[in-house]
C-alpha cells in the first residue's frame, strides 16, 4: 500500500507517524535532551524534528536521502553525501537524537558513524530495536506483566528474535511507508554490543531504557534507548 495514497491504511499510519508518534517517541527522549541546539540525525520525514521545534528547540536535521515530508521544509536540512561522514562542524550541537535510523548502517559503518557523531555533538541518545535480552532477569516480571507480547519475544530463540525485528522493519518502512530506495541491512546490536562500539567511539554510558513493545505503536517491536556523552 506504500504508493497508494488514498489507501485507508496508509492514510491512517501517516497519520500516526505525523501527529501521534513523535510525541510517544519524545515522552521518553526529551528529559535526556541536553542544550538547545539538536541535531535530529537520519532525521527520515522529520516528523520527529518538527515536533521538537514547537517545544522551542533548535533542530538541524540531515540524511542520507531527503525523504522529508511538508511538515519538515521550514527546517535545516544537510543531505550526507557518504554513508558515513556527517556534514557538520565539530562540537556544533549540544545532543545529537539517533531514533530507529543506526540498524539502517551497514555493519562497517556503524562504527565510523558512531565516532564522527561524537566529533560534532557532546551527547548522544540512540533509540534503537534490539533483541538477545538474556541479561533481563526476575526484576523484570512486572514489566512483563505489563507487556506480555515482549514477554513472548523475550522467550524466542535469538535467531527468530531478530528474524522476526527485521520482518517488521521491513514492513514499516518498504511495505507501509513505501520507501523502497532506503537501505535495510538489518543492523542490529544487542546491548553488550552497542556498549563495546560506545566505548571504542570515546562515548562514556549514562544510561540504558528498556523500552520493549510500546503498545501504543502501530508497529511496535524490542526498543531501547541508549544515552552516552561523549568523554573529555
Amino acid at each position: 500500500h506504500g504508493t497508494d495514497k488514498n489507501h485507508w491504511f496508509l492514510k491512517e499510519y501517516l497519520d500516526c507517524k505525523r501527529n501521534r508518534k513523535p510525541q510517544i517517541e519524545m515522552e521518553a527522549i526529551k528529559p535526556y535532551v541536553k542544550g538547545r541546539k539538536i541535531l535530529d540525525f537520519g532525521s527520515g520525514a522529520g516528523f520527529h524534528a518538527s515536533y521538537l521545534k514547537t517545544k522551542g528547540l533548535h533542530i538541524d536535521t540531515t540524511d542520507v536521502i531527503d525523504f522529508r515530508d511538508v511538515v519538515a521544509n521550514g527546517l535545516p536540512f544537510e543531505l550526507m553525501q557518504t554513508s558515513n561522514r556527517i556534514p557538520y562542524l565539530d562540537n556544533e550541537f549540544d545532543s545529537i537524537l539517533a531514533i530507529m535510523v543506526l540498524h539502517h548502517a551497514r555493519a562497517q559503518d556503524q562504527q565510523s558513524l558512531l565516532q564522527d557523531l561524537g566529533r560534532i555533538g557532546k551527547r548522544l541518545i540512540i533509540k534503537e530495536t534490539t533483541y538477545d535480552l538474556s541479561s533481563l532477569d526476575s526484576k523484570a516480571n512486572s514489566f512483563f506483566s505489563e507487556q506480555p507480547i515482549f514477554k513472548q519475544f523475550v522467550s524466542l530463540e535469538v535467531g527468530k528474535q531478530k528474524l522476526a525485528v527485521s520482518l517488521i522493519d521491513l514492513f514499516t518502512n518498504a511495505v507501509a511507508s513505501g520507501w523502497s530506495e532506503m537501505s535495510l541491512p538489518f543492523q542490529y546490536r544487542t546491548i553488550p554490543e552497542w556498549k563495546v562500539m560506545l566505548a571504542e567511539a570515546n562515548f562514556k554510558l549514562v544510561n540504558i531504557v528498556i523500552l520493549g513493545f510500546d503498545p501504543r505503536q502501530v508497529t511496535p517491536d524490542s526498543r531501547i534507548i541508549i544515552v552516552a556523552d561523549r568523554k573529555k
